[in-house]
């Protein structure tokens, strides 16, 4: 079933998972502390991060240094891996202005993945998105953005150098 924007954050808050279609790839996401539906619903290894997706850029997130040239990747189709306190975070501001507006409307980074069963194919178009994943809500866009099709860039930053893992 298709739904608004609205009627996905309302969900969202909820603990739904809902299906959404970034810049790159259809995805999967919920709220931080619902990520364990999307290890059920994709089988997926729980040894395997989600990448948190957030509305703006945040200082916080990262040095001065680092955060010039991120500015200049995001909004995109790059997901930056960040150690802190000797753990890994992932983040991504995505180029979809839907996107966006449900990170904004449930005030917390989403906590996403591309939408598939694991070490499947990723699902390319609404059919084989609801094929795939019966019961969740796919977001309707309010206009066509363009969707590569393609998984984001993925960068290591660490210690003051980047890395580019795909």
């Amino acid at each position: 079933m298709y739904v608004s924007e609205k009627t996905a954050i309302k969900l969202l808050k909820k603990g739904y998972v809902v299906g959404i279609e970034t810049d790159t790839v259809f995805g999967l996401c919920v709220i931080e502390k619902y990520e364990y539906k999307i290890y059920k619903l994709k089988k997926r290894d729980k040894k395997k991060k989600l990448i948190s997706m957030i509305s703006q850029f945040d200082e916080q997130i990262t040095s001065r240094k680092l955060g010039r040239e991120i500015y200049k990747s995001w909004p995109g189709k790059v997901t930056i891996i960040f150690e802190k306190k000797g753990k890994f975070e992932s983040y991504r501001i995505s180029g979809s202005n839907s996107v966006r507006n449900l990170c904004r409307g449930v005030n917390e980074p989403l906590k996403t993945t591309s939408a598939n069963i694991s070490g499947q194919r990723e699902v390319q178009n609404d059919i084989d998105f609801f094929n795939t994943f019966p019961s969740v809500p796919l977001v309707k866009k309010k206009f066509c953005e363009s969707k590569s099709n393609t998984p984001s860039t993925i960068m290591l930053y660490n210690r003051n150098s980047i890395l580019f893992l795909r």
